[in-house]
């Protein structure tokens, strides 16, 4: 169950649908939330912010594919997912570790590595 849950929050976090609203994007993402992209450049949760706002105003062309997904147990509150993230142009490694605040799943730390497959 858990799973699911955090499976649906990643594709929210990846590519919120088109018109998703501020409250369901700044809900996503933990007070002390950190980022490094496959860029290697490090991003706040301003930032993470405003690339899925960017995001759910213009949404992808083409579909991303989330494959081999796994999420794990890490404390009572707290689970990391794993996954392979799909693009038309590149594939990455992703991992996003989710803190259970209050009853919210909150991303506190996502990272995404260019992978060769």
């Amino acid at each position: 169950m858990i799973e699911a849950i955090l499976y649906a929050r990643e594709l929210l976090f990846i590519c919120p649908p088109q018109g998703t609203n501020r409250i369901t994007i700044d809900g996503l993402l933990a007070e002390d939330f950190v980022e490094i992209g496959a860029s290697g450049r490090i991003c706040s949760r301003a930032d993470g912010i405003e690339v899925l706002h960017n995001r759910a105003a213009q949404p992808a062309a083409e579909p991303y594919d989330i494959l081999d997904f796994k999420a794990r147990n890490i404390t009572d509150d707290c689970y990391l997912t794993l996954y392979i993230l799909s693009q038309p142009a590149r594939i990455t490694r992703r991992a996003t570790l989710w803190r259970l605040e209050g009853d919210v799943w909150r991303a506190v730390y996502h990272q995404g590595t260019l992978a060769n497959t």
